[in-house]
This record gives structure tokens, C-alpha cells and sequence, in this order.
């Protein structure tokens, strides 16, 4: 693995803050009003703007080598890193795939198995009533009539036969979301595109109207 040397200039950074507040304070002291101190605060304004454009001039050129170092080292690793994503998402979507498998397999036992427990429970029913027949006419005794009676009441109100399935390791069940009906959203969940509302009110100098939205000018201040 290559090396890679990169020598930065760090400023003072206590100096920026000490020249910050001084302008800060000035800011503060400020009273506008008269035309005199209204252009006396665009200058100091300028002046500011001056200072942060010269600061972040030097911001940049300190992290300007460090960024292109850094899409160096991305470029060097993005490859690798795509191919083992990649090898990643086959195994994920064969591991899904048989996750859905086992599911699929699992609902099917279950459904067989509540099959069963039905047929076993309409056969114990059509015993219970034969021999209650049978105990009418004379063909079979009381205590067999009720032991039958008995024995479908215990089909009939005993629970599935458990399906186990293996436990597959790895996965994990989440709660997701989709909008089927977007007008029939409650208020709190519709948010307004706010980039969408801000390129038409320039484009259209509020000239247009859009139900519960309200364009207007606000003044904002511009170096001179």
C-alpha cells in the first residue's frame, strides 16, 4: 500500500473568533437612524462580507487537498467495494428467496393441518350423532352415546397441531409503509414541497393561485 503525504497550513482560529466578535459587538452598538448611519452600516456590512468571503477563500484552499486526497482514496476503493455489494446482494437475495420458501412451506403445513383437524373433527361429530342415534332406538347404550359426544367435543375444540419449522438465523421482521390514498391522509402527515412552492412563487411572481398557500415579498439586504 502506497503512502500519502498531505501538509496543511491551520490558521489560528482563535484570531477569526476574536476579529468575529469585534464586528459582532460593533453590529450590536449599531442604532440606524439616519440615512448617514444606514450607509454607515452597509459599509461595515461590506466589510464583514469582505471577511468571510476572503475566510472561507482560505477554508477552501486548506480542505481542497484533503478532498482530493479523499476522492482518490474512494476511486481506489469504489470498485472493490461494488464487487463485494454486489456478492452481498446475491447471497441476500437467495437467502430471502428461501426464507420465502420456508414461509410459503410453513402456511402449507398449516393449512393441511387445520384440514385434518376439521375432517377429524366432522368424523368424531358423525360418530357422536350416530350413536346417539343408535342409544334412541336401542341399538347402543347411553354411556357409549356420551363417551362418542365426549370424544367430538375433545376434536372439535382442540388446538392446531404445532408445525414447527427450523429457525432461520439472519432475518429480522420490520414494519413498512405505502400511500394507497393520498387525500385520505390526515393533515399531520402531508408535508408541502417546499421547493416546488418556492420556484413558482419566483417564477410566477405570486401571480398564481394554490389553495392554502399564500405568496408574498419579503426585502432582503444585498452587498452594494
Amino acid at each position: 500500500m502506497g503512502t500519502e503525504v498531505i501538509k496543511t497550513e491551520t490558521p489560528d482560529g482563535g484570531e477569526l473568533t476574536r476579529v468575529a466578535t469585534t464586528y459582532r459587538e460593533t453590529a450590536l452598538a449599531f442604532e440606524i437612524d439616519s440615512p448617514e448611519m444606514y450607509d454607515l452600516a452597509a459599509d461595515e456590512r461590506k466589510r464583514i462580507k469582505a471577511l468571510i468571503k476572503e475566510r472561507e477563500a482560505q477554508r477552501v484552499s486548506i480542505i481542497k487537498p484533503l478532498d482530493e486526497a479523499k476522492a482518490r482514496i474512494m476511486d481506489l476503493f469504489r470498485p472493490g467495494l461494488a464487487i463485494l455489494a454486489e456478492a452481498v446482494g446475491l447471497l441476500d437475495s437467495n437467502m430471502k428467496r428461501y426464507v420465502e420458501d420456508q414461509e410459503r412451506a410453513r402456511r402449507e403445513q398449516e393449512k393441511l393441518a387445520r384440514e385434518a383437524q376439521e375432517k377429524a373433527a366432522k368424523a368424531a361429530r358423525e360418530a357422536a350423532d350416530k350413536a346417539a342415534l343408535a342409544a334412541a332406538e336401542g341399538n347402543a347404550t347411553k354411556a357409549e352415546a356420551k363417551a362418542a359426544q365426549a370424544a367430538a367435543e375433545a376434536v372439535e375444540q382442540a388446538p392446531p397441531p404445532a408445525v414447527v419449522v427450523p429457525e432461520t438465523k439472519g432475518t429480522r421482521k420490520t414494519w413498512d409503509f405505502e400511500v394507497t390514498d393520498f387525500a385520505a391522509l390526515p393533515d399531520e402527515y402531508k408535508v408541502a414541497n417546499d421547493q416546488m412552492l418556492r420556484g413558482m412563487a419566483v417564477s410566477t411572481k405570486g401571480k398564481i393561485d394554490v389553495p392554502g398557500v399564500r405568496f408574498f415579498q419579503k426585502t432582503g439586504i444585498v452587498s452594494r
